[in-house]
């Protein structure tokens, strides 16, 4: 497994790959000291830095996620939102055809292994209000500033 680290507010993220896919995205709250980049987990980090400076809206490197076939589907919706648009997590069922099933969105959204990437930030309650984000709140505030939806 190869990582590297880009910093973003006042925490990291660390990009994991193989050798074939980016494998993860996290937020930690420290980098490594000792590590092994790639060069596609270095590339996940320029195309992360250019996301940050506003220079990018579709992320082109090659990512694996693997969860049960509801959170695959859940993932895969996720990334048909376009940057700078939202969905609720009812909304976001029903583009699935799981009207009902919004609680269950919301668990397979918070599992979400590759973020930013796979943008789950994008999800919001049916109320407006920002809801919870892996990253922190904060965070998920800063990126849809970042994104100009706020």
């Amino acid at each position: 497994m190869y990582k590297s680290y880009i910093k973003f507010m006042e925490r990291f993220l660390c990009v994991e790959s193989n050798d074939k896919y980016i494998t993860a995205i996290n937020f930690v709250s420290k980098q490594e000291t000792k590590y092994t980049p790639s060069k596609l987990t270095e590339k996940g980090v320029r195309e992360l830095e250019e996301y940050f400076y506003e220079k990018r809206h579709i992320f082109s490197v090659p990512i694996f996620y693997k969860g049960t076939s509801f959170q695959e589907q859940v993932w895969d919706a996720l990334l048909n939102i376009p940057y700078g648009e939202v969905l609720s997590y009812k909304e976001l069922a029903e583009k699935i055809n799981r009207p009902k099933a919004y609680r269950a969105v919301g668990t397979a959204v918070s599992k979400n292994n590759l973020s930013i990437i796979v943008p789950c930030h994008r999800i919001i309650k049916s109320n407006g209000e920002i809801g919870n984000y892996g990253g922190g709140q904060e965070t998920k505030i800063k990126l849809l500033k970042l994104e100009k939806y706020i």
